[in-house]
């Protein structure tokens, strides 16, 4: 669940935070449905995900996440502002992306909106790479090594390297292949999976692979 809220609000305990919230639809795992919340102006807003208590990532993949990005700060990534451990609440507070995702830029173009440019696209994936060159070789500890992270981090369904969700065992070369897909979309315009019956148009991949 993706919420914004006032900075102070998002730090209180989630049974006395305030949660003025319109939902919009949902998108990504391991986390659901999204809101957007009212603020005071002078208040900073931040983004709240809430983690999905019927999804596969539990107590110890939140924790992990937790640590891995509160050690990360990089202009290209979005930064940990803070998180929620309260009941059987699990809360991650990041900051805010006025002008959105590019997931929404991508595929949820609102009327009246253009597609992104050529030169828009490339400085983005440009920016991706530059914020995995910082997770792998600059980040104080790196993410990753010549070995692997056994550790579940759940990744969302059409970007995991297959050899990842076959054995749980992160690499940097899953990172890789990762951003292999995102660059895939941003080049392409398509989306990693695609609801299609047509024969090699439901993964990203494998479509490509055809060509």
């Amino acid at each position: 669940m993706l919420l914004l809220l006032p900075f102070p609000a998002a730090t209180q305990p989630y049974r006395t935070a305030p949660h003025t919230a319109q939902p919009y639809a949902p998108r990504s795992a391991p986390f659901c449905c999204c809101c957007v919340a009212t603020a005071a102006a002078a208040l900073p807003i931040v983004a709240i995900k809430q983690l999905d208590r019927n999804g596969l990532q539990g107590n110890r993949e939140f924790l992990v996440e937790v640590l891995m990005l509160s050690l990360l700060h990089h202009p290209n990534l979005v930064n940990l502002i803070g998180y929620c451990a309260d009941g059987d609440q699990r809360l991650l507070a990041y900051d805010y992306m006025p002008l959105g995702s590019l997931e929404d830029h991508l595929h949820y173009i609102s009327p009246g909106k253009k597609q992104l440019d050529w030169n828009t696209r490339m400085k983005i994936a440009a920016g991706a790479a530059k914020g995995l060159e910082y997770l792998h070789d600059k980040a104080s500890p790196p993410f990753g090594d010549n070995t692997h992270v056994s550790t579940r981090v759940m990744g969302t369904y059409g970007y995991c390297a297959p050899e990842y969700a076959m054995t749980d065992q992160l690499t940097l070369k899953s990172d890789v292949y990762s951003f292999g897909v995102v660059l895939l979309e941003i080049i392409t315009g398509r989306k990693a999976i695609k609801n299609s019956n047509t024969a090699g148009e439901h993964n990203l991949v494998a479509w490509d692979l055809n060509y």
